[in-house]
């Protein structure tokens, strides 16, 4: 799971039809990274959930970095606005949790905790 960090101060800068074009532009640089069989969803406002289909924790931590290092690098644009954001990431461990809303929960803690940790990073969500 991923959030844009900061993504309200670009809408009310911006506006929300620029606000529409960073979220496309994060979108194209996401898949960019995934594999066809990964999946992508844009979850509410600006947050995503990004599902690793048969990848071991180390895989997906990889990947989240990769997604990261890719968003921060993205130079997002429509002519006459340049803007560059970052976003955090919460990662949850599917074998961990019995349910789909207990990996959404684990994993939007997982985010929480980047946040407070400063934004711009990926965090593992604790099994316990």
């Amino acid at each position: 799971m991923f959030d844009l960090d900061y993504f309200k101060i670009i809408n009310d800068t911006y506006g929300h039809p620029f606000g529409d074009i960073v979220l496309q532009e994060i979108v194209k640089a996401c898949n960019g990274k995934l594999r066809t069989e990964d999946f992508l969803a844009r979850y509410g406002g600006e947050e995503f959930v990004c599902l690793l289909i048969n990848q071991n924790i180390d895989q997906t931590l990889l990947v989240a970095e990769r997604l990261r290092i890719a968003i921060e690098e993205l130079v997002i644009s429509d002519g006459d606005i340049s803007i560059q954001t970052t976003v955090s990431i919460g990662i949850a461990d599917s074998k961990f949790c019995d349910t789909q809303e207990e990996l959404l929960k684990l994993a939007d803690t997982a985010l929480y905790e980047a946040k407070e940790k400063g934004r711009n990073r990926v965090e593992l969500a604790n099994k316990d």
